[in-house]
């Protein structure tokens, strides 16, 4: 259907860096036109190869052409993490909290709800110290944490999986 190809000069000619092609997909009908979006870059030897597609079916593949989900990734993942030895509240940003309470307690805040529908979150006490990592709500919020205003970690390595629903609470996914 389209392709959008970006080149580069090394200097002495131009050679192709990246490309978006648009293109079908699957069974073409009266009116169905199932189409599907590929985004490839060049490797360091210059060959271009698919980075990642949106398909038909409106998911996403990175690093893979095989579907196994909305996301399917082919490949390592990394998350964000943040490590904090006093008050952290945490962000859309945030994906794990690696809290140390070495020193002092350590408060650690969730998002309101409704304003991170959906969000996941890992908070882990790092240290052997006697001081508790406290996770909590937002305050002035009516969200819970299944049912309870905290969720207190009080020896090392102890941590909670949190998911919330997009309403009013905070599901613990895992807890050690």
């Amino acid at each position: 259907l389209l392709a959008l190809n970006g080149y580069g000069h090394d200097g002495t000619q131009f050679f192709l860096a990246a490309s978006i092609s648009y293109t079908t997909e699957g069974t073409i009908s009266t009116r169905r036109v199932p189409g599907v979006i590929k985004f490839g870059t060049a490797t360091s030897l210059g060959t271009v190869t698919e980075a990642f597609r949106i398909n038909s079916t409106q998911n996403i593949l990175v690093g893979t052409t095989t579907e196994a989900s909305t996301l399917t990734v082919g490949g390592g993942l990394s998350m964000n993490f943040t490590s904090v030895s006093a008050a952290f509240t945490v962000t859309t940003a945030t994906f794990a909290v690696y809290a140390s309470a070495a020193g002092a307690s350590v408060a650690v805040t969730l998002p309101v709800v409704a304003n991170a529908k959906g969000k996941a979150v890992l908070v882990k006490k790092t240290d052997a110290g006697l001081n508790a990592v406290t996770v909590g709500k937002a305050g002035g919020s009516g969200d819970t944490i299944e049912g309870a205003a905290t969720v207190t970690l009080a020896t090392q390595y102890a941590d909670v999986f949190l998911h919330n629903d997009g309403l009013t609470t905070w599901y613990k996914v895992s807890t050690v």
